[in-house]
């Protein structure tokens, strides 16, 4: 028998991207926080976005794969470099997959579905959680894009490991885009000069774009760490710290290897 918290993550993830839960995100995100968020940032920091022309190659349907350093900067991402074109494309106003840190209380679990944030089931992914949902929805009816952040927030560590829930999305949806996304400035961003307006400088660049279905494995593994590496390649064109990626003998195994390092 499933216990209560599993069941209630569950119904929390199946009621994000959901018609009402997205007209509510799209108000919320575009209208009522937008504009004030952008234009803090704007103010508080110099940021450059680079690539931006790619965006158009993505289509209605993709799956972002930004850098994440902290809880926090994903909002900086967005609203830097898809906010904008978001006012006039609903799909760029995207679900996100999150750890369980967000979905722990109903206070926490309310401001995620009106964030549009899936937390993942430790044990049960990637085909009975956020991440098997984030496919259904990638793969229905109404465009829409995915986040999901490949190595969890990793703070100021140097060295840092790409997890495959990317990958295992981006294998449920062979047809979709995955797009990374390097973020530089995040991690040594100075809070005192910040509040101070010196105006720290944040570059937010886009890469190129691929799909889990131009990948040529022999086995499901194999294409796991090809699309982890295949990222972080991606990043590193920006001179970004590389992520240790390893290739597993099996996905149990590197689920197992999540598991083990959470």
């Amino acid at each position: 028998m499933e216990s209560r918290q599993l069941t209630v993550l569950r119904n929390h993830n199946e009621s994000v991207g959901t018609p009402f839960q997205r007209l509510v995100q799209c108000i919320v995100v575009r209208y009522v926080i937008g504009p004030f968020i952008h234009l803090a940032l704007r103010i508080l920091l110099r940021i450059e976005v680079r690539g931006e022309e790619r965006l158009l190659l993505v289509g209605e349907r993709a799956i972002f794969a930004p850098q994440h350093f902290f809880e926090w900067d994903p909002f900086i991402t967005y609203y830097a470099s898809l906010w904008k074109a978001a006012l006039s494309a609903e799909h760029l106003v995207n679900v996100a997959v999150t750890s369980p840190l967000w979905t722990r209380t109903w206070p926490l679990r309310t401001l995620s579905w009106v964030l549009g944030l899936m937390g993942t089931i430790r044990g049960y992914e990637p085909h009975q959680g956020a991440i098997e949902r984030a496919g259904r929805l990638l793969l229905g009816q109404a465009p829409l894009t995915v986040a999901f952040f490949p190595t969890g927030p990793i703070g100021k560590k140097k060295s840092y490991q790409i997890y495959p829930g990317v990958a295992q999305l981006a294998n449920l949806c062979v047809e979709v885009p995955v797009v990374p996304v390097s973020v530089a400035g995040i991690q040594d961003l100075d809070w005192r000069s910040v509040l101070t307006f010196r105006r720290p400088r944040i570059v937010i660049s886009v890469g190129d774009s691929f799909c889990a279905g131009e990948i040529d494995a022999a086995t499901e593994a194999q294409k796991v760490a090809i699309i982890c590496r295949r990222i972080r390649s991606e990043w590193e064109k920006h001179g970004e710290y590389p992520a240790e990626v390893t290739l597993p003998e099996s996905t149990d195994a590197i689920w197992e290897s999540l598991a083990t390092n959470k």
